[in-house]
C-alpha cells in the first residue's frame, strides 16, 4: 500500500475515482511527560467534545501522551494549515483555549515537531471488477491495493486498524487459494 494518495492507484486510472473531502481536519500529537505530565491519561483514555470539535487522548508509552483533535474546516484552509506548523498550533490552541484542564496546556506544550495535521478524505467503495479491468488495461494484471490505497476511511473508531487485520486475512487467503489452484511459478 502506498497510502491515500497512492501512485499505483492513480496509474490505474480508475473511472470516476476521486478523493472526497469529509469536511474535517485532524491533528495528531505526542507530548512527553518530561514536558507535561498528564495524570488524566495514565492507564486510561479521555475524550471531550463540544458539539463539533473533539479531542481524544490516551497513553502512548509509559512516559508520553498521544492526542487526536478533530474539527470541521474548509478543505482549502485545512490544506494550508497542514503545511504550516505554527499556524496550525495557533488554530488548535485558539479553538480549545477555554476547554477544561489539561486540554489547553496539552496542546500548548506539545512541541511543533511532535504533531501534524491533515484534511480528512475518503473514497467510494472500489468494486473488484472495476479494479481488475483497470489493472489489465494499464498493463498491471498483478496488482493489489490494500489499506488507504484501496479504501481510505476516517481515522476514528479504530476502523483503519481493524480493516488492516481484515485485509491481511483476505490477502493471505487469496494468495493461498491461488497457490493451491495454480501452483508456484519458478
Amino acid at each position: 500500500s502506498d497510502g491515500i494518495f497512492s501512485t499505483v492507484r492513480r496509474n490505474l486510472a480508475l473511472p470516476g475515482d476521486r478523493l472526497n473531502y469529509v469536511g474535517l481536519m485532524v491533528v495528531l500529537g505526542i507530548v512527553e511527560d518530561s514536558i507535561l505530565d498528564v495524570p488524566l491519561t495514565k492507564r486510561r483514555i479521555f475524550e471531550t467534545v463540544d458539539g463539533s470539535t473533539r479531542i481524544y487522548a490516551m497513553p502512548f508509552t509509559t512516559s508520553s501522551t498521544m492526542w487526536q483533535l478533530s474539527f470541521p474546516m474548509e478543505e482549502k484552509e485545512g490544506r494550508e494549515l497542514a503545511k504550516d506548523q505554527k499556524a496550525l498550533k495557533k488554530e488548535i490552541t485558539r479553538r480549545c483555549a477555554a476547554w477544561h484542564d489539561p486540554i489547553p496546556e496539552l496542546l500548548k506544550k506539545t512541541p511543533l515537531d511532535c504533531f501534524s495535521g491533515y484534511p480528512v478524505y475518503d473514497r467510494e467503495l472500489l468494486e473488484p471488477d472495476v479494479l481488475r479491468k483497470a489493472a489489465v488495461d494499464a498493463g498491471m494484471s498483478r496488482v493489489t491495493l490494500v489499506g488507504d490505497a484501496a479504501h481510505p476511511m476516517t481515522p476514528f473508531k479504530a476502523q483503519g486498524a481493524n480493516q488492516a487485520i481484515s485485509d491481511a486475512v483476505l490477502l493471505a487467503d487469496t494468495l493461498a487459494d491461488g497457490v493451491r489452484k495454480h501452483g508456484v511459478e519458478d
